[in-house]
């Protein structure tokens, strides 16, 4: 077939599920609002927000707030980050505030700001089990 290639770069969601690319060559000036997942390759001048996933490619740029469950950045961000998820790949460059439950950051990335870990909207962390050996299925030790 056609569609099909042997190297083929696997994207990190399916490309039926990004409702918006934003191609290398286009620049918006104003925010950019969707229910769905969104993939930026160009630049965005405004503040994004997402239903689904936002993804700012190698040659992508956002000058603004970034508001959406997952956040995959390869490009460059200067402003607030509010998600989820956050990772930040080996080419990232980050400049503002992230407030997120989960970073994840690749070696090579470049991120100025301050960082803020907040939990779960669940609650409060499970407690740690305090189970003997024998429950654990541990060997006891002799002396």
């Amino acid at each position: 077939m056609m569609f099909h290639s042997k190297g083929k770069k696997e994207l990190p969601v399916a490309v039926d599920a990004i409702d918006t690319i934003i191609g290398a060559q286009c620049r918006i000036q104003g925010d950019v609002l969707s229910q769905q997942s969104v993939k930026i390759d160009g630049a965005v001048a405004g503040n994004v927000q997402a239903g689904g996933m936002v993804i700012i490619g190698e040659a992508g740029a956002v000058c603004g707030d970034i508001r959406c469950g997952e956040l995959m950045v390869f490009g460059r961000v200067e402003g607030l980050v509010e998600v989820n998820k956050l990772q930040l790949k080996a080419t990232a460059h980050v400049a503002g505030n992230i407030r997120t439950q989960t970073l994840l950051v690749e070696e090579g990335a470049v991120y100025a700001g301050d960082i803020r870990m907040e939990q779960a909207a669940s609650g409060a962390p499970l407690p740690l089990e305090n189970k003997s050996d024998a429950e654990r299925g541990a060997d006891p030790v002799s002396a």
